[in-house]
């Protein structure tokens, strides 16, 4: 079993280890216990981290190519995304994962 930390409403847990830490506001994390090793899962929720960004980033891009081109969006509830609710999304986006 690998140490990769499942992240869950903040806080991260080691399913192959006591490793416990919680996710802070300022995108820091304060390490509760190590468990096998504090860099090993550190080190793991780093690449976590990057590979969410990249895809927070993607998804980032799409939207915003989807308000440029003036096309609207599938919404579950009422079949449209408005422009001005894909320009407020993203910026909700942006200031949630700092971009």
């Amino acid at each position: 079993m690998t140490h990769t930390p499942d992240l869950t409403n903040g806080v991260y847990r080691c399913p192959a280890c006591g490793f416990h830490a919680v996710a802070t506001q300022d995108g820091g994390i304060h390490v509760v216990d190590s468990g096998a090793g504090r860099q090993l899962h550190l080190a793991a929720i780093a690449q976590q981290q990057i590979r969410l960004r990249a895809y927070v980033e993607s998804l980032l891009y799409r939207l915003e190519r989807a308000y440029t081109e003036r096309r609207v969006l599938p919404e579950r509830n009422d079949g449209l995304l408005s422009m001005h609710k894909v320009r407020e999304l993203s910026r909700h986006i942006k200031a949630e994962y700092g971009l």
